[in-house]
């Protein structure tokens, strides 16, 4: 793929992300309400939330009561960071930016209980020209942000570098953020600053919210997939394999992957009699014949479908290899105990057009 056609891609988002970003903002709000005064309530919300049991016009409510509690909270500085300015020049647009990134989720991404059971585990969910608006709406906080801090860097009898350095980070990611091309750019401004205001003495209140905000502003086409086609054979009698199965095809933008039960003929042709040899596991094979099982199957899974998945699978690298299948062993042992899917062809329930993405 070509740079231009790279950039010109709308985004990368899809349900199963989407859901992973609402499944961080549950377990945020759940942490954040442990060090509060009602623990159970909020974790209670936040396992709702991360479950995607309610619609996402409640997350945005969710956010905007988070926001309005994060704006009134005592405006005394911190460590001598003007935190309390930062929030004062943040409440109103961070509600309207909360509400706009929330709301403008389709329903029923892949992963929420809503999702759950349909025959295209992939839906109709495409984010779209959403995402530009909702960079564009962020601009203008950001743009708020920035000018709020200039002026208190103005009228400062003495401005410190971290006033200075926020203002201008804040101001060039208003700017380039609206455009697809300079986007990455306004992106890594922000984490910039994010980390500086993290090592300046961020308050955990403030973390959460804004740690949020930077994962919601990424775009995983960013992170592109590994090209080549890949051949994932699967337990056709185990559920845990065939919930593997159907969110590989949910997340596999590109089309990479095709599937096949290991009880198929394409899976004894290719195997023939090295079937005894492999372990108990999901088991890909790469388009130049590499066999590849336990974590480095999943890896390479995560490798083929990019975004946030590509991330997490080179953060798992870090972990050694053979910690990995152990953990993978304890899984596929466990996986048993589970109830076997109501398919009685080993294949998941897919819609009719993915039929051709499935092997013989």
């Amino acid at each position: 793929m070509s740079r231009a056609e790279f950039l010109s891609r709308a985004n990368g988002w899809t349900g199963g992300q989407a859901s992973l970003l609402r499944w961080l903002l549950g377990v945020g709000i759940a942490a954040g309400a442990w060090w509060g005064s009602t623990p159970w309530l909020g974790g209670l919300l936040g396992l709702v939330i991360a479950l995607g049991a309610v619609g996402t016009r409640v997350y945005a409510l969710v956010l905007t009561a988070i926001l309005v509690a994060l704006a009134s909270w005592d405006a005394a500085p911190a460590n001598g960071v003007p935190f309390g300015a930062l929030r004062a020049v943040l409440t109103l647009p961070a509600l309207a930016l909360a509400t706009a990134w929330v709301a403008a989720w389709p329903p029923a991404p892949f992963g929420s209980l809503a999702a759950r059971g349909r025959p295209d585990p992939r839906g109709d969910w495409r984010l779209g020209v959403r995402f530009d608006v909702f960079w564009i709406v962020s601009a203008l906080v950001m743009l708020s942000l920035g000018i709020g801090a200039l002026r208190l860097a103005v009228t400062s009898d003495a401005p410190g570098a971290y006033l200075i350095a926020s203002a201008a980070l804040w101001i060039i990611a208003a700017l380039l953020g609206p455009w697809r091309r300079t986007r990455p750019v306004a992106w890594s401004a922000l984490a910039v600053l994010f980390v500086v205001t993290l090592c300046a003495g961020m308050p955990f209140v403030t973390f959460l919210p804004l740690a949020w905000f930077l994962a919601a502003l990424f775009d995983p086409a960013w992170v592109r997939s590994v090209d080549g086609q890949l051949e994932l054979f699967y337990d056709g009698e185990c559920a845990l394999c065939q919930g593997f199965t159907r969110f590989a095809i949910a997340e596999d933008r590109e089309a990479r992957l095709r599937f096949g039960p290991q009880s198929g003929e394409s899976f004894r042709e290719f195997v023939g009699e090295r079937a005894d040899e492999l372990p108990d596991s999901i088991v890909v094979r790469t388009e130049a014949g590499a066999v590849l099982v336990r974590s480095l199957a999943v890896l390479r899974v995560a490798d083929a479908l990019g975004g946030y998945w590509r991330i997490f699978g080179w953060l798992a690298r870090v972990v050694p290899r053979r910690i990995r299948d152990v953990a993978y062993d304890v899984v596929a042992r466990a996986r048993k105990r589970l109830r076997p899917p109501k398919s009685a062809t080993g294949c998941p329930v897919v819609a009719p057009d993915l039929g051709a993405r499935f092997l013989a």
